[in-house]
């Protein structure tokens, strides 16, 4: 299982700001603007060669804690200005658990979304917090 990131993907002319068209795991990435995200989509690309690589994109994590620096909701409360741009945000309490019971239970083989798909099933069978 490989926890990254999705800020190798930027709006284009494809993926326009608005569009609801987000990106699949098999559209080549389209952001090396920072060090970060260059490495990061290099080894996107060196684990696509490998068929029981399960990929997790996290974007902007938020988790319990909110005295943990990295937390999203923590870091965003500090900022003087933000900006009004739609992203995903994931709850690190709700996927962390199921990651691990799914990397224990089930043998990964490269199936695009399915681990998303199953998941989601389950996520949205959970009563809200």
């Amino acid at each position: 299982m490989n926890f990254t990131t999705g800020c190798i993907f930027e709006y284009d002319n494809e993926h326009s700001l608005g569009s609801s068209i987000g990106f699949k795991e098999e559209d080549k990435p389209n952001f090396i603007g920072s060090f970060y995200s260059k490495t990061k989509a290099m080894v996107d690309e060196l684990l696509r060669e490998y068929e029981n690589v399960c990929t997790l994109r996290v974007r902007m994590p938020i988790s319990s804690d909110l005295n943990n620096p990295h937390n999203f909701i923590t870091k965003i409360s500090r900022y003087s200005k933000v900006v009004n741009i739609p992203n995903n945000k994931t709850v690190l309490d709700e996927l962390l658990p199921i990651s691990i019971e799914e990397l224990v239970t089930n043998v990964w083989f490269h199936r695009p979304n399915y681990f998303f798909f199953k998941t989601q099933q389950r996520v949205m069978s959970f009563p809200p917090s």
